[in-house]
């Protein structure tokens, strides 16, 4: 029987799922890292320290499954997304890489924005944020000139990883186009932004498909890992274009509601959308000239990490889940801002604050603890809207992250958003996103479609929208809504 491995580069941690050609689990190992924070608002990590971390979770990942590296027929990744990782003339990491979730570049990214202009937006199809690679770029040009002169080579997160296991320099389109270095109009890296920053094509990998073969593990890598030299490494996708291949969404009319760390809404298109108000993002789906339109909120997952490790000092979620399930929805609050790290869609807004409105002394830390799940939803709520608007009807939701594997979120979700939310059987979307790759890629299937109607299964858990609950939230909603520009001046 074939094994397949899907390689998950996350931000708190790098996991290994080691799956069969059916997507059936084999095994998993995950290894755990840090952020590392030097001054406030910046987010870094060594890449090195990643690369450890993959070693040992894919050597962990063939212990557990009492496998050999010659078992795995075909590697695949999958990674955080937008982040910027420089190499020097030999190889080798020049500075730690400024990630996504930076803050740093916010000067950069007027700058950028003011000298470039419509034309610009209008080519990536995004704005430009902090975190994102072209301003974190010219910070480093302009804070760190003598280390900008040593740059030969501009790599997003995963694909270091997937450097260190082949010794071969690559992209794919799902990550190069959320770099926002990549002209989607004309499918090439920005012109205007190289010349802009004083860059050069050779600096950056050649694009390709995420099932194309990028390479094979190196006779270092397989010493290092387990894995057996000469075994087919696919490119891989970014983590959203690899979690909607984990829960099968290839075709429009499809959304994903992902609540991890960050949560976000992600529906599949035909082609680029055109957003003029640049508050949600259009990135390449993995199916080739396929894409899909997300809107992203900052603090879903962890707004109630927040609340219940910080104000409860209690993180017993199966138990607070089943408390705060019995009560009754009340139209009259308390309404949850989840603004905890400023927000993306659909503020765009990086000073916006958490708010807890309509407590009374009726309220218990359940209702405040309820109220950050509704919270969350609403924000998705927010993104599901704009993504109707511009002419991307939604008609199904699959629930994904960490929220798909709470009853009662999915039962808020199911009662907010107004659509059966459906999950699928395996809770590690993005790594079997990975490994669907890896069976594509390596042939033994004919394509994405035929692969995740074998790999991807529907689960048991789901939850129907309650008429007499959708009503209530719909009031409920509205005083959400009517909050944020109420408040804004005083952020």
């Amino acid at each position: 029987m074939p094994y397949f491995a899907g390689i998950d580069l996350g931000t708190s941690s790098v996991k290994c799922f080691i799956a069969d050609q059916t997507g059936q689990k084999i095994s998993a190992h995950h290894v755990d890292y840090d952020v590392a924070v030097p001054q406030q608002g910046y987010a870094e990590q060594d890449p090195l320290t990643w690369w450890s971390a993959t070693r040992s979770a894919i050597s962990g990942a063939l212990k557990k499954g009492n496998l050999s590296g010659e078992k795995i027929k075909a590697v695949g990744l999958s990674g955080q997304m937008h982040g910027t990782v420089l190499l020097g003339r030999k190889g080798n990491v020049l500075r730690p890489a400024i990630l996504h979730c930076d803050g740093r570049a916010q000067v950069e990214v007027g700058q950028l924005s003011e000298w470039l202009g419509d034309s610009l937006f209008q080519s990536l199809y995004n704005p430009l944020f902090s975190g994102s690679q072209p301003p974190s770029v010219f910070w480093v040009k302009k804070h760190e000139p003598q280390l900008f002169e040593k740059i030969t080579c501009i790599l997003l997160p995963k694909d270091y990883i997937r450097y260190c296991l082949t010794g071969e320099i690559g992209t794919e389109i799902t990550d190069a186009s959320a770099s926002l270095f990549y002209d989607i109009r004309h499918g090439e890296w920005s012109r205007q932004l190289l010349q802009l920053l004083g860059l050069s094509q050779h600096q950056f990998p050649q694009v390709s498909l995420p099932y194309d073969q990028a390479g094979v593990i190196s006779q270092t890598a397989a010493a290092q890992t387990g894995l057996a030299a000469g075994t087919p490494v696919v490119f891989g996708a970014g983590d959203q274009a690899a979690q909607l291949l984990g829960n099968g969404v290839l075709n429009p009319g499809t959304a994903t509601s992902n609540i991890g760390t960050s949560g976000q809404i992600c529906t599949p298109s035909f082609g680029p959308v055109w957003n003029p108000k640049g508050n949600t993002n259009t990135f390449a789906h993995a199916d080739k000239g396929m894409f899909y339109v997300m809107g992203a909120m900052l603090s879903a997952g962890l707004s109630l990490k927040w609340f219940t490790g910080q104000v409860l000092r209690d993180t017993n979620y199966r138990e607070l889940d089943e408390q705060a399930a019995k009560l009754p929805v009340s139209a009259k609050g308390p309404v949850f801002l989840p603004y905890l790290c400023g927000e993306r869609t659909p503020h765009l807004d990086a000073s916006a604050k958490g708010v807890f409105f309509g407590l009374g002394l009726e309220h218990s830390y359940l209702h405040m603890y309820r109220a950050v799940m509704e919270g969350v939803v609403f924000a998705l709520k927010d993104s599901m809207e704009i993504l109707e608007a511009l002419h991307l009807p939604i008609h199904t939701v699959v629930a994904s992250g960490g929220g798909a594997n709470s009853k009662l979120w999915l039962q808020i979700q199911a009662d907010i958003l107004g659509h059966e939310i459906r999950t699928t059987s395996s809770s590690e979307q993005a790594a079997l996103g990975a490994v669907i790759l890896a069976a594509t890629g390596s042939g033994f299937y004919a394509d994405l479609s035929q692969a995740c109607e074998q790999m991807v299964h529907p689960g048991t858990a789901y939850a129907l929208p309650d008429p007499e609950r959708v009503c209530i939230y719909q009031e409920l909603y509205q005083t959400y809504r009517a909050l944020y520009p109420e408040l804004k001046e005083l952020y």
